[in-house]
């Protein structure tokens, strides 16, 4: 499946790679805040294996500016896209926030997990995305 979605205003094509996580939030939740610097870490450790993790705001949901604001508060270095038309809760069938996408190649998705994770679990199920 091949998403296009805005990265800060720039087109970003979603669909062949090694491992995707997409993380579908408001970017103020605090179940978000404390996920964050774990995903940060696994994103820093995995990039070069082909992690890519994308943290993806809903605009029917969500305010850009407060996304902004999150992602230079926490100084977060993986991208987090604008999903203006919420075409990825529709292609994933997202029914409640946090939910976690972890596609494999050529983006079958490998597992969907709805509600807050521990850095436990997030490690955990990354590593069954970049096997």
């Amino acid at each position: 499946m091949a998403l296009t979605l805005k990265l800060l205003g720039i087109g970003l094509a979603v669909g062949a790679g090694i491992g995707y996580y997409l993380l579908v939030d408001r970017p103020a939740a605090t179940r978000r805040r404390s996920e964050t610097p774990a995903l940060e870490l696994a994103y820093r450790e995995h990039q070069s294996e082909g992690l890519v993790i994308l943290g993806i705001d809903s605009a029917e949901q969500d305010i850009l500016k407060e996304a902004q604001a999150f992602a230079d508060e926490f100084n977060v270095t993986y991208p987090l896209l604008w999903d203006t038309t919420d075409e990825v809760l529709e292609a994933y069938g997202v029914l409640g926030l946090p939910t976690s996408v972890f596609l494999v190649a050529k983006g079958r998705v490998q597992r969907v997990y709805v509600g807050g994770m521990s850095e436990v679990k997030i490690h955990a199920f990354i590593g069954e995305i970049i096997e």
